[in-house]
């Protein structure tokens, strides 16, 4: 499965699972709707630079409290390529693991090697995002985090740094 497809598998699980409380407001009980997006997302992963060549992005409110975001992005689709999925609050802000009850969680994946890392809240890493701009047709900030190998993958390394990451899609 191709990282993309397997990280915004994952985010779309993530987020109808994830929430407790009673949805409320037009759309609130609404599945995410995952899009092709135009834009752009790159980073620098273990130092060396990535770019995104396809980017999907959808904004979820299925039993969540606020909408979620998430950005996935996937390098060379045709080769063993590398997808990233950022997921956080659909609000201008900075969003932190752990310091605040939603949702954030970042996932890097490698095509070919069934290889997965995450940074999420009772798993471990650690990760910021800032969204600059959160309308109902754009997203935009920066992002970082360090992720840990998720259990049952082929990751090597077993640890992964995602840097100075920046994405602005529309959708």
């Amino acid at each position: 499965m191709r990282p993309l497809f397997a990280l915004a598998a994952l985010a779309a699980l993530t987020v109808a699972c994830g929430g407790g409380s009673t949805p409320t407001g037009p759309g609130a009980d609404a599945a995410p709707n995952v899009v092709l997006s135009n834009g752009f997302m790159n980073a620098r992963i273990d130092g060396a630079r990535w770019d995104a060549a396809r980017l999907q992005a959808a904004v979820s409110t299925a039993g969540l409290p606020s909408p979620i975001l998430s950005i996935g992005g996937e390098s060379d689709p045709r080769a063993t390529g590398v997808g990233i999925l950022v997921t956080v609050p659909h609000a201008v802000g900075t969003h932190t693991i752990g310091a605040t009850p939603a949702l954030v969680m970042f996932q890097l994946a490698q095509n070919g090697s069934e290889a997965l890392w995450g940074a999420f809240i009772g798993f471990g890493g650690s990760g910021t995002a800032t969204l600059t701009t959160a309308t109902a047709t754009r997203a935009a900030g920066t992002f970082s985090f360090n992720a840990t190998e998720l259990s049952g993958s082929r990751g090597v390394p077993t640890q992964r740094r995602v840097t100075s990451g920046t994405f602005d899609v529309t959708f």
